[in-house]
């Protein structure tokens, strides 16, 4: 790996690709429902520009005269009931038994890891959403007291966390990347994973075996696409080497018949 800003978007491209979710690179850091602003494409982190809950949004749509009124209770987030542990890795290869994880990636091939214990999540009701022109929406987050993350390099794909997911970890040291978070407190002070929408303004009714499909919410916000083409194990940009077509003489395309 080439530098820790292509880590965290190759990491984070992983993660996507087998969650549909967005990992925080930086967990720490937090990222709350309503968070709105635009992926760095270098990075692969969210730029966060503002918040829809945060009173500057709702001065600005009372300035626009839109009756929307984003404090009332049926406007603010949801909070879900805390989850099971959960893995998330980027092998199909995942051994675990009770006291053990062992994670063994492709050869010769990068993954990503990662272990969240006990997470709850946090969303925008459904129909509560807001059209935000040119912005990505944080949906819903993942947050976590404790959580364990590592982006192991071709060579030594592997990571082995010992006592499964839980506030006490061992983990192999080699692992690259490696980070772990723990809250001894118990407090929900990290943010691994969010979800990521964009408004859909320019919808076309769909014909499904000659039926018009009604429109769903779905429809309208659909998952966020990374902005940056397919990316190599140090998570640069595929280089795809043209090869160049030599010309054809013309006795090359003479049909053998006239």
């Amino acid at each position: 790996m080439r530098d820790g800003v292509a880590a965290s978007r190759k990491f984070i491209d992983l993660i996507r690709q087998a969650s549909s979710m967005w990992a925080n690179w930086d967990p720490p850091v937090e990222i709350r429902v309503g968070d709105f602003g635009k992926i760095d494409k270098k990075s692969g982190e969210l730029n966060v520009e503002g918040n829809i809950y945060a009173n500057a949004f709702q001065t600005s749509l009372n300035n626009q005269d839109l009756k929307i009124d984003l404090s009332e209770p049926s406007c603010q987030p949801q909070q879900g009931a805390i989850e099971d542990s959960m893995i998330i890795t980027s092998s199909l290869n995942l051994a675990s038994a009770s006291l053990k994880v062992e994670c063994q990636f492709p050869e010769g091939k990068r993954g990503a890891f990662l272990a969240i214990y006990k997470p709850q999540q946090q969303s925008i009701p459904r129909g509560k959403a807001i059209e935000l022109q040119d912005k990505y929406l944080v949906t819903s987050t993942r947050i976590a007291m404790a959580l364990i993350r590592s982006l192991p390099t071709p060579a030594a794909a592997g990571l082995i966390a010992d006592g499964t997911v839980s506030m006490d970890w061992w983990t192999d040291a080699q692992a690259a990347f490696l980070r772990k978070a723990v809250d001894k407190s118990g407090l929900y002070r990290y943010t691994p994973l969010y979800a990521l929408k964009h408004i859909q303004t320019s919808w076309i009714p769909r014909i499904f075996r000659g039926e018009e499909e009604e429109e769903t919410e779905d429809d309208l916000w659909p998952d966020c696409a990374p902005p940056w083409q397919p990316l190599d194990d140090d998570g640069m940009k595929i280089q795809y080497e043209l090869i160049p077509r030599s010309p054809r003489s013309a006795v090359e395309g003479t049909l053998p018949f006239a």
